[in-house]
């Protein structure tokens, strides 16, 4: 017993550590958007998009039939979505925001739409879903209005099916070493969406930090 406690220890650790290492490349190379004559055209390319091709059932594991790997290591974003898939629709109200979600934070990704990191959770599940996006100099453009969130706030994003509700908790400003941000844990559902700010100058993020208050079929 005491070997098996001592392996889910190593392994989650193992888990944690890969995650971070990701996260801090993504983290600190989230590109600046291109000045407002030269944004891609956005329309154009969310009609190309491609949809989420639906996930085969997941088989339920009980404690005594599952590796301790399979318990405890994460499922990212990396494991279920290629890059430049559509993950969803993110809604915030707030700020008159929808638009689609898709995987991978690279320049040209975040230039066509606010992106999931790869290192981070899906939408929904325990943990940390984490979405950067460009603080784009037109007015209401990607993340240009996410200062404006208040605490309270609602944030919807439509997934796999399903439409998960959450509710701002924290809204804070952090130096791009700050890769803690991106970590979460098993014990809840979060969604962290953050961009660069100030605006021209991107010298810091704009961390905005949410929970899941309710889940609800499309």
């Amino acid at each position: 017993m005491k070997n098996m406690k001592r392996m889910r220890i190593m392994l989650w650790s193992a888990a944690i550590l890969f995650a971070m290492m990701v996260a801090w490349l993504e983290f600190r190379n989230l590109p600046e958007p291109f000045p407002d004559e030269q944004q891609p055209m956005i329309d154009q390319e969310r009609s190309e998009e491609k949809t989420v091709e639906e996930q085969e059932p997941q088989v339920e594991m009980t404690e005594e039939s599952a590796e301790p790997s399979a318990l405890l290591m994460p499922s990212f974003v990396a494991d279920q979505l290629q890059s430049g898939e559509t993950a969803g629709t993110l809604i915030i109200p707030a700020i008159d925001f929808q638009m689609p979600v898709i995987a991978d934070a690279t320049a040209a990704n975040l230039n066509r739409a606010p992106s999931l990191m790869k290192s981070a959770q899906m939408p929904g599940e325990a943990g940390n879903a984490v979405i950067s996006g460009h603080r784009m100099y037109e007015f209401g453009s990607h993340f240009n209005r996410l200062d404006e969130l208040k605490i309270g706030d609602p944030i919807h994003l439509h997934s796999s099916g399903k439409e998960f509700v959450f509710e701002v908790q924290q809204i804070t400003v952090v130096d791009p070493t700050e890769i803690w941000i991106t970590l979460g844990d098993q014990r809840e559902t979060r969604l962290t969406l953050f961009a660069c700010t100030p605006i021209r100058i991107a010298t810091h993020r704009l961390v905005v930090f949410a929970i899941l208050k309710e889940e609800l079929s499309l």
